[in-house]
C-alpha cells in the first residue's frame, strides 16, 4: 500500500501498517526481559484520520499557496492538503484556507529571501464540536503595522464565517529559524481555548499549549495510568495542560503539577478552574528546578512524568533513581531516552513492573511507551 504523496512525503514510511514498528516492539521486549518484567503489551492504532493537530509549512506564490511538510533532507515542500491521516475537519478548513489565500493573493513565505507573510498554519480539532482552532504564523514582528498584516486579517475575516472554524489566531515568527511558532499570539476570533475531555476531566488548549496529535491513543495511555493509582499523594512533572492529572484531581487525589510552558500553564489553570472541588496546586518552572516537590509530597507518593523526547532532566532522574517516590509512571515519546533513563532508574531501588506501547504516530517507526516502576521494599 502506498499513499499518493509518496515517495516525496516522508511522513509515513510504514504507510498502512497499524501495528507498532517491529524493531520498537523488540527493543521494548528486550527491556522488559532484562528487568525481569512481563512481556510488554501493545495497542493497535485507529490509523487513518487520527491526526487532530497539525503544523504545516506554507510556500508557493501569491495566488497559488501550497501547504505541507518537506522532503527529507531538503527544503522542497510536499503539498499535502488532503493527507489521509488528517481529521476530516482539518481537511475541510485547509481547503477553505487555501482557496481564500489564493483568491486574495496572500504572499506565502519565501525562506530564500526571508520574505512573504504566511509561513506556517497550525490546526487543532476540538473533538466535542468537530471545529478547528486555526493559527496563522506570520513572518512579521508582533508590533508590525496593520497595513502589513492586512492580507492575514482579510483571510481571518473570511475564515471566521466558516462553520468548521472554532477560533482564529495570529502568531508572529520573524526570525530565520526552524522553530515554527513564535512566542507572541493575537486573538482574532472565537473562544480562547479548545476544550476536550480526558480522563474524566475537562482540559483546555490555548493555541500555544502542547497537545497530542492522537488524542484517541492518548486516552488509552491516560486510562492505563489512572488504573495504577490509588489514594496516595501525587506529583506530575511535564504536566502540560493536565491531560493526565486533572482526571485524578477530579476523583479526589491530592496532586501537585509542574509545567514550564506558558501556553500549557494557561490551559492547566483553566482546567483547574473548571473542577468544582480539588486538592491540587501548580509549581511553574523547569522540572530540574522542581525536584523538591518529591520531598514535599513524601516518599509514599506516586510520580507521573511525561517528558519531551530528550527524556528526564538530570536532577529529576537522579532523585527518582534514588527512590524519592514509591511508584513512577513514565510516559515516554523517545525510546532512546527511555532506555537510557530506565538503566539509571534500575541502578537503584526502583524496579520495572511493566511496559505498554502505543502507536501515537501510526505508519511511522515511533512508539509511545508507558513504563511502570515501583520502589523495592527489601
Amino acid at each position: 500500500m502506498r499513499c499518493r504523496h509518496q515517495p516525496a512525503c516522508p511522513g509515513c514510511p510504514r504507510y498502512g501498517e497499524r501495528a507498532i514498528f517491529p524493531q520498537a516492539r523488540e527493543r521494548l521486549a528486550s527491556l522488559a526481559a532484562r528487568a525481569g518484567a512481563p512481556p510488554p503489551v501493545f495497542s493497535e492504532s485507529i490509523g487513518f484520520g487520527y491526526r487532530h493537530r497539525v503544523r504545516l509549512s506554507v510556500r508557493g506564490a501569491p495566488g497559488a499557496p501550497r501547504v505541507g511538510i518537506f522532503e527529507e533532507g531538503s527544503h522542497r515542500l510536499v503539498h499535502i492538503p488532503d493527507c489521509p491521516l488528517h481529521h476530516a475537519a482539518i481537511e475541510e478548513v485547509l481547503r477553505e484556507l487555501l482557496e481564500v489565500a489564493g483568491r486574495i493573493a496572500l504572499a506565502p513565505y519565501d525562506e530564500t529571501h526571508h520574505s512573504g507573510l504566511l509561513r506556517t498554519v497550525q490546526l487543532a480539532v476540538e473533538r466535542g464540536s468537530g471545529q478547528v482552532q486555526v493559527v496563522l504564523v506570520l513572518c512579521k514582528r508582533p508590533d508590525a503595522r496593520e497595513v502589513e498584516l492586512g492580507p492575514a486579517i482579510e483571510l481571518c475575516a473570511e475564515l471566521s464565517g466558516h462553520p468548521a472554524v472554532h477560533s482564529l489566531w495570529l502568531n508572529f515568527q520573524p526570525e530565520r529559524s526552524n522553530t515554527l511558532l513564535g512566542p507572541h499570539f493575537r486573538h482574532i476570533f472565537g473562544p480562547e481555548a479548545i476544550e476536550d475531555l480526558c480522563g474524566g476531566a475537562r482540559t483546555f488548549f490555548p493555541p500555544g499549549a502542547f497537545g497530542q496529535a492522537n488524542p484517541v491513543e492518548h486516552d488509552r495511555a491516560v486510562a492505563d495510568i489512572h488504573a495504577r493509582i490509588g489514594s496516595e499523594p501525587l506529583v506530575e512533572f511535564y504536566a502540560g495542560v493536565g491531560t493526565i492529572g486533572l482526571g485524578l484531581a477530579a476523583r479526589g487525589s491530592r496532586i501537585v503539577f509542574n509545567e514550564v510552558g506558558p501556553g500549557s500553564l494557561a490551559g492547566l489553570e483553566l482546567g483547574l478552574a473548571a473542577l468544582p472541588d480539588h486538592d491540587a496546586s501548580v509549581l511553574p518552572g523547569p522540572a530540574a528546578e522542581a525536584v523538591s516537590l518529591l520531598a514535599d509530597v513524601g516518599r509514599s507518593a506516586t510520580a507521573i512524568v511525561d517528558p519531551p523526547r530528550k527524556g528526564l532532566d538530570a536532577p529529576l532522574l537522579a532523585a527518582l533513581a534514588g527512590g524519592a517516590a514509591a511508584q513512577l509512571l513514565y510516559l515516554s515519546c523517545g525510546l532512546d531516552s527511555l532506555e537510557r533513563d530506565l538503566a539509571q532508574l534500575a541502578s537503584g531501588p526502583m524496579r520495572l513492573v511493566s511496559l505498554r506501547g502505543y502507536p501515537y504516530f501510526p505508519f511511522t517507526e515511533h512508539a509511545e511507551t508507558l513504563a511502570h516502576l515501583e520502589r523495592r521494599t527489601t
